[in-house]
């Protein structure tokens, strides 16, 4: 739901996701999802959010702060329908009602966006993807309005076996935001009996000087354990910035 609402689609019949990133400057994001297996369908409901710490005040007579604080936070809510109409083809569409806070309940805006996707099993191994995200009207601050960061994103992963226990996923995606130029993104993943993995990847821009980078690397672990049928998973990662400090980032999924 988070990336691409056609994978939203599984095996299991309840699916269940909770996210935390530690950003930079006291800003942190948080991503809970739950997934039906209908019969007809899978249905989701999400909730992404994004927020800051409390901030003081400051004006032109009291530069050093006047004791009053506020904080900005955005919030999306989304309603997920996806399902696979072949064997190879899954489709999905998410509804979304984002909400905005500039300052506290002072300032506020909303909207009604969605996003589309679609994914292509080439082969047992093999998948192609490609995504459409916030596409809707414009959102207006005060009086002005502003565009929002729709995004077309397009990639590839493989999972190849080897010696029984182990096997290594890769994959590349595409990305442009229609208010930034493409970016490309590459990861790899090793796997042992399904149940340990270790991962990194590297984001880079055609033609971007290595010194101009701004996320050098990522990194991070996972852990599967499944009893009774049921999936618990616990994944963490870890990115690495050139000009600002490290992002943390812990989910945990549980699956039935």
């Amino acid at each position: 739901m988070a990336y691409n609402p056609a994978g939203l689609t599984g095996k299991y019949d309840y699916d269940m996701l909770i996210s935390h990133t530690k950003w930079f400057a006291g800003i942190s994001g948080k991503f809970m999802g739950i997934a039906y297996n209908s019969g007809i369908g899978f249905l989701g409901l999400s909730m992404i959010s994004l927020g800051t710490d409390d901030m003081e005040i400051t004006t032109p007579e009291h530069f050093s702060g006047t004791g009053e604080y506020f904080r900005s936070s955005e919030y999306a809510f989304g309603l997920t329908y996806a399902n696979n109409f072949t064997d190879k083809l899954s489709l999905g569409a998410t509804f979304k009602v984002i909400k905005s806070f500039l300052m506290n309940d002072n300032l506020s805006s909303s909207g009604l966006v969605f996003d589309i996707g679609t994914i292509y099993n080439i082969s047992e191994n093999y998948s192609f993807g490609i995504a459409l995200k916030n596409l809707g009207p414009d959102i207006k601050y005060i009086n002005e309005s502003y565009s929002l960061p729709a995004s077309l994103s397009a990639g590839i992963s493989g999972t190849n076996y080897f010696f029984t226990d182990h096997n290594i996923l890769w994959a590349f995606q595409g990305l442009r935001y229609s208010d930034s130029d493409e970016k490309y993104s590459v990861g790899i993943e090793y796997g042992y009996k399904n149940t340990f993995f270790i991962r990194t990847g590297f984001q880079f821009e055609i033609g971007e000087e290595y010194g101009n980078t701004t996320e050098i690397f990522s990194g991070g672990i996972g852990f599967n354990y499944s009893v009774s049928g049921i999936l618990c998973k616990l994944d963490y990662s870890y990115s690495n910035y050139k000009w600002l400090p490290a992002v943390h980032r812990l989910s945990i999924q549980i699956g039935l």
